[in-house]
């Protein structure tokens, strides 16, 4: 796979998980895709009688800690299976985060992103602020875009990641495979497509890849130059 696709994966997860959440709001879920346990303690009685008659619920979510805060609205479907819900993130969400390289460098993430209501990332942008900044820098921002190709629609996510100078670093696609599938946003499937690009500080290109519409990589240049 692509290096800087799987970096873009690495840091998303970091920044929409973060250490701090997975140890403090619960462990990852295979079901709900790393808030199961956090978002089930937010239900009171009255949402379990609900779901457990095939009505949706809707949360409020925002914890606050020192080292990790969010702000958003859950959507809860029912299941077949009983007192197991599934917990969809929608609208507009906010996240911020704490990472720490090693002890004395404590640096900054946060994010701003919208839902749909099948839990589909329309657009995001991500933000870090090293241990030795004052402000923050865009770090990667995402698109939702449609495009028909050979006749058939496809959903694609356009990816751009940033130095923290202001440089473009990469940008490339991945496709949506369950755009139509009501889940948590962590839990759906992507594959790299089409261009992949790398690019050194300077603005030259490093490095492209391509790839066909099943993600399969059909062709890697690198500039030598």
């Amino acid at each position: 796979m692509n290096r800087i696709y799987t970096c873009f994966i690495f840091f998303s997860f970091l920044l929409l998980t973060s250490c701090g959440v997975t140890s403090k709001y619960g462990l990852l879920s295979p079901y709900s895709g790393g808030w199961h346990e956090t978002y089930e303690q937010f239900l009171t009685e009255e949402d379990k009688q609900l779901l457990s008659r095939g009505k949706e619920v809707y949360l409020s979510f925002s914890p606050s800690s020192p080292d990790f805060s969010a702000s958003g609205e859950v959507r809860v479907l029912p299941t077949t299976k009983d007192n197991v819900f599934n917990f969809i993130e929608i609208g507009k969400w906010e996240k911020a985060s704490v990472f720490q390289r090693t002890p004395s460098e404590k640096g900054h993430l946060k994010a701003e992103m919208v839902f749909d209501s099948l839990g589909n990332i329309i657009s995001s942008k991500a933000f870090e602020k090293q241990h030795n900044q004052e402000k923050y820098y865009l770090r990667e921002e995402l698109t939702l875009q449609e495009e028909n190709i050979g006749g058939e629609l496809y959903h694609l996510h356009r990816i751009v990641s940033y130095y923290e100078t202001g440089e473009l670093m990469a940008e490339g696609f991945q496709v949506l495979l369950d755009y139509q599938e009501p889940k948590s946003h962590l839990l759906k499937k992507t594959k790299p497509v089409k261009e992949w690009k790398e690019y050194s500080k300077d603005g030259s290109l490093i490095s492209e890849s391509i790839y066909d519409l099943e993600g399969k990589l059909l062709e890697k240049k690198k500039n030598r130059s």
